[in-house]
């Protein structure tokens, strides 16, 4: 039945979409667009947006841990390229993918930064859902995943924006400090710092560190090349 679906998806190629769509996934790979989104928040944009950046990067945090680290590995489903390998390799993204089916990571991040948002922040909010449910359609669009590995990363997703708006708020400012004071991306070996912070005003209950490192500079590999470390206690 969802092969069925897919193969009705495919029915609606056309050089026009299929750049389209392939342009908006690309977006998705690595969480790259929320990324850079939490980073304008935390270090761009003003001061009342910096929780919602933190949220944003813990929400991202975790879909990757629960959704690509544990899950997939877990359910070891086979893509719907592999199941009916008759699905057209639309820009070759076929030869690009090496993990499991389900969930779509690609989803649940899009859905906990855009729920995260969207918390926060009602007017762009509106925005980031769009664009989260346009990812996820594009995952559909290029048959890389069922139906059903979408429709449930959106309630994974959501389910970490909606955690991480939570636990927010009740640390309170410091969980924004937090995050900010602890990202840093390696690549080749060599730190490059965002922004650093001072961590000796920080209560003992909200301390929040991670640090990405990615060994090939394309985030869509960090998951597999790279060391993804999480620090966290509250």
């Amino acid at each position: 039945m969802e092969l069925k679906i897919l193969h009705w998806f495919e029915e609606l190629h056309n050089p026009v979409l299929d750049f389209l769509m392939y342009q908006i996934t690309c977006l998705g790979n690595g969480g790259v667009i929320w990324l850079v989104i939490a980073a304008a928040m935390l270090f761009v944009l003003p001061k009342r947006y910096r929780k919602t950046g933190a949220t944003v990067v813990a929400a991202l945090l975790i879909s990757l841990v629960i959704c690509n680290g544990i899950m997939k590995n877990l359910y070891q489903r086979v893509r719907p390229f592999h199941a009916d390998t008759t699905f057209e390799n639309l820009y070759r993204v076929f030869d690009r993918i090496y993990d499991w089916s389900f969930p779509s990571g690609h989803t649940s991040a899009s859905f906990a930064a855009a729920v995260a948002i969207r918390l926060w922040n009602k007017k762009e909010g509106i925005g980031a859902l769009v664009l989260a449910a346009l990812i996820s359609f594009s995952r559909l669009y290029l048959t890389v995943h069922y139906p059903t590995d979408v429709l449930a990363s959106v309630v994974f997703g959501s389910a970490y924006g909606g955690t991480f708006f939570e636990v927010s708020g009740y640390c309170g400012e410091e969980f924004s400090f937090g995050i900010g004071g602890s990202i840093a991306f390696f690549s080749d070996g060599k730190a490059g710092h965002l922004e650093r912070r001072i961590f000796k005003n920080l209560p003992e209950t909200c301390v929040f560190c991670f640090v990405f490192t990615v060994q090939d500079q394309r985030l869509h590999d960090a998951a597999y090349d790279g060391l993804f470390h999480g620090v966290v206690g509250f």
